[in-house]
């Protein structure tokens, strides 16, 4: 599969109720900054607005590193763990 197909059903996934945490799009959220984080890089993405993903995947990155035992986001972690792994794969791909 392209990696760009592989984005696009990450990004999906990313937005799922099954993946999403409880209450995600609440601004008083624990894990309100992490979702706007990934959404805005799903947004570059697809807008192939590429300059600012890095900026958005260090933020991910130090979010996640800051709050690494959040309840009951286990399975969005693991998920944007391997979306920003491929992004960053894209990014590369792409002279970004």
């Amino acid at each position: 599969m392209e990696l760009r197909q592989q984005l696009d059903i990450q990004q999906i996934a990313l937005n799922s109720a099954e993946v999403l945490p409880k209450f995600a799009y609440r601004r008083n959220s624990p894990v309100y900054p992490l979702v706007c984080s990934v959404n805005h890089t799903i947004c570059c993405l697809n807008s192939q607005h590429l300059q600012p993903i890095p900026v958005l995947l260090e933020r991910i990155k130090r979010f996640m590193d800051e709050h690494p035992d959040l309840s009951g986001a286990e399975s969005y972690y693991s998920s944007v763990s391997a979306y920003i792994a491929d992004v960053e794969r894209y990014l590369v791909e792409n002279d970004v």
